[in-house]
């Protein structure tokens, strides 16, 4: 069952829609926000800076880490535009700057042999996964939890990482 997200937030910067039905260049505004929040300058996640996946590049230089925000699906090379993803493209940054607020969860998981740190805004049902590295946190995904089970399992995990 999808949920929904009807929580006001003044800091939350608004969607950037698809309006215009020109693909390339909402695909180009989109990554211009991802530029300026990620490439431009570097955001920090309780004093350790946050790094991103450059490289495969695609043909017009938008980097790795943008599509991975901005597409779904569990095999990388088939992943596909999500457009849910990409109206919420500056949101990542500002929650990872707002993480002490009182209705975003931060936790620690363990996935592939590798420690994540997961930023959860409960209340716009919105998700950032950064991945632990030596001196430096990796950006890896961003997106919005569409369904209560999901939602219910990372409340689940919260509630089990804090003892609560």
């Amino acid at each position: 069952m999808p949920i929904g997200g009807e929580f006001e937030c003044s800091w939350l910067p608004g969607l950037i829609e698809f309006t215009d039905g020109n693909w390339d260049d909402y695909i180009d505004r989109v990554y211009h926000y991802f530029k300026m929040d990620f490439i431009v300058t570097n955001p920090f996640f309780r004093g350790q800076q946050i790094n991103h996946r450059r490289y495969p590049e695609d043909d017009n230089g938008r980097h790795k880490a943008f599509w991975h925000l901005v597409q779904e699906g569990d095999v990388e090379d088939e992943r596909t535009p999500d457009l849910r993803r990409c109206e919420r493209i500056r949101w990542p940054r500002t929650i990872i700057e707002h993480e002490a607020e009182d209705y975003i969860l931060v936790w620690e998981n363990e996935r592939k042999g590798k420690t994540n740190i997961c930023v959860f805004f409960y209340e716009k049902n919105y998700l950032v996964i950064l991945g632990k590295r030596i001196g430096y946190l990796l950006l890896l995904s961003a997106y919005p939890i569409e369904y209560n089970k999901r939602k219910e399992k990372l409340l689940n995990e919260y509630k089990d990482y804090h003892n609560i």
